[in-house]
């Protein structure tokens, strides 16, 4: 492989608030036809489509690498409707440092993510079956996820909170202080929200319920914590009672002003609602509404950050370390090249 036929662009959390973010996010239903535009903007190329909550990159393994820059930057500027986004390049060994350090969960706002690198596999398994991943990409991903399991076996950099779980632990202890029992609800029964019940049915959170567009994921995964699966009306009715939900499936708008205003009405305590989404599931305009308290991404992003300060020496060794497996990367896929290719 030529190292320097791979190209990455991308943009995160760092430079773009969440409603950017958003604007830019692909979901699972338009993944298909994203890569497929890329495919034909970007010729006899692989290509990876990486869309998180906190970033979306493409990276292009491609004879033309300059040409594959500037066409993936008009297509994600054109995602933000012609806004200039803050976007970041990287080529060859930087753009494989970029993907290892990513993997490690280094350019996450949690310092040392854990769900990132599934999110990294199920970006490639994605791309192959759709046609845009190859055999050099293969390689690619593979060495970066050695390389990035490598990185935080020899640190700790997943000390202390390394999951969106545990981010929300978190809020819950700011917002629950007292041992009385709680009641929540949860949207969606992905690996966000599996986490996140994980870490609460561990503390005083009893009365748990859990609903899904897929009825038979609820199921499983109340089986898993101890809670109660809801159809979506059942889920939405629970909102009169529950102390805190907590939202996190690729709904756009699952809950506007209007109904959750209908749904609260008579309500006495404080509803509680932290939003894992994005597209965001709650409308913002919720948060202006008597009795409830919303929190997007970028609030718990705010609330870990003391947490993340306190991994800065781990973070550092964490860096030094993925340089070196990025130059080694390099190197080995260098001499590697894919058969079929030479």
């Amino acid at each position: 492989m030529e190292v320097d036929h791979l190209v990455l662009v991308g943009l995160n959390h760092r430079a773009l608030d969440i409603a950017r973010r958003e604007r830019a996010a692909v979901g699972p239903p338009e993944l298909r036809a994203c890569l497929l535009q890329l495919r034909r903007l970007i010729e006899n190329s692989e290509l990876l489509l990486l869309s998180t909550c906190s970033r979306l990159e493409i990276a292009a393994i491609t004879p033309n690498p300059t040409r594959a820059q500037m066409a993936i930057t008009l297509w994600l500027s054109q995602r933000l409707a012609g806004e200039s986004p803050a976007l970041y390049y990287r080529q060859g060994t930087q753009a494989i440092s970029h993907l290892i350090r990513v993997a490690a969960g280094l350019e996450s706002w949690i310092i040392g993510e854990s769900e990132i690198q599934e999110q990294l596999r199920e970006a490639y398994r994605h791309a192959v079956a759709l046609g845009a991943g190859g055999k050099t990409l293969s390689q690619t991903i593979q060495r970066v996820l050695l390389a990035a399991k490598s990185v935080r076996a020899r640190t700790n950099i997943q000390g202390g909170i390394h999951s969106i779980g545990g981010a929300a632990v978190l809020l819950a202890r700011r917002i629950f202080p007292g041992p009385e029992p709680r009641s929540i609800l949860v949207m969606g029964a992905g690996r966000a929200s599996e986490s996140v019940l994980r870490n609460l049915s561990a503390r005083n959170f009893q009365d748990i319920c859990i609903s899904s567009r897929r009825p038979e994921h609820a199921r499983e995964l109340a089986r898993k914590v101890g809670g109660e699966a809801l159809s979506s009306h059942e889920a939405m009715a629970a909102l009169s009672r529950v102390d805190a939900a907590i939202f996190s499936t690729s709904r756009a708008g699952l809950l506007d002003a209007s109904e959750l205003r209908a749904r609260i009405a008579g309500r006495r305590e404080t509803l509680y609602l932290l939003d894992l989404g994005l597209p965001r599931n709650v409308a913002p305009e919720c948060a202006r509404l008597d009795g409830v308290h919303l929190y997007d991404l970028d609030d718990l992003r705010s609330i870990v950050r003391r947490n993340m300060d306190d991994k800065a020496l781990e973070r550092r060794k964490a860096e030094s370390l993925a340089r070196a497996e990025a130059a080694s990367a390099s190197r080995w896929l260098s001499v590697h090249e894919p058969a079929g290719r030479r």
